[in-house]
């Protein structure tokens, strides 16, 4: 049977432990989230949220503690979105689906520093 008929065509491609699953919808070649409310992201009280492949993912470090937002939209509204997730569990998002990064506020600054020290020792130990 082909799966033009079908609405969505789901293949689970990344389970977060605790958090989210990312499916790709195998009619369309985009990939969606379902957060524990639905058993795909079309059955989840949210509805479909697909990542939005055109936007970064964003990361940033508040008071010590570092977040990370993956944007999403919803067909038919375009207000972006975001499916929050552990810092690393972020990364394995961006690395499956092949995704940038954008560093905001105070982790931002904390890569420029700690990027200017390891060039500071690499001439220093030369």
């Amino acid at each position: 049977m082909s799966t033009i008929n079908k609405p969505y065509a789901w293949t689970c491609e990344l389970r977060i432990p605790d958090g989210h699953r990312y499916f790709r919808d195998a009619n369309t070649g985009r990939v969606a989230v379902a957060d524990g409310s639905g058993s795909t992201p079309d059955r989840t009280d949210d509805g479909v949220l697909w990542i939005n492949p055109d936007l970064a993912v964003t990361i940033e470090l508040r008071s010590g503690t570092t977040y990370g937002w993956i944007p999403v939209n919803k067909d038919g509204d375009d207000r972006v979105y975001s499916v929050s997730e552990y810092v690393i569990d972020v990364m394995r998002v961006v690395e499956t689906f092949g995704l940038t990064v954008e560093l905001q506020g105070d982790m931002a600054k904390f890569v420029g520093a700690y990027e200017k020290y390891k060039a500071r020792t690499a001439t220093a130990a030369a």
